[in-house]
């Protein structure tokens, strides 16, 4: 399990922020701030980061999956996600699976976008 700082309403809608390269938990404290009554944000520290334990492997399917089974403990599925840099990366991919996003127009476009980025960097 990875660490997870919870912000705002227990039990309300989720947003999943997934901090970048260096980052933590933290890099969400000012979206926080200003979340509206009924929201809560998930902000977990990736494997490896702030208060999460290094992973046995570092590859990207092994990190997905200690995110996804992290937020499924809290019940946070279907979720806004969102992130930034390699964060931002790793929350289309979780996003692509299925039953664990909201999924409009703008997340369509998005995730389109996101996977022919990741197929030019091979991934």
């Amino acid at each position: 399990m990875i660490f997870v700082r919870q912000y705002g309403s227990e039990g309300g809608r989720s947003i999943v922020g997934l901090h970048g390269w260096g980052g933590d938990h933290r890099e969400f404290a000012a979206v926080a701030a200003r979340l509206p009554a009924g929201f809560r944000l998930l902000s977990p520290d990736l494997p490896g980061y702030g208060d999460s334990p290094r992973p046995e492997r570092w590859d990207v399917e092994a990190i997905l999956n200690a995110v996804e089974k992290t937020l499924q403990s809290f019940g946070a599925f279907p979720c806004v996600m969102t992130g930034f840099c390699s964060g931002a990366a790793l929350a289309a991919m979780l996003a692509r699976r299925e039953g664990l996003a909201h999924h409009g127009p703008v997340a369509r476009e998005v995730a389109r976008a996101e996977d022919a980025a990741l197929r030019s960097h091979g991934l």
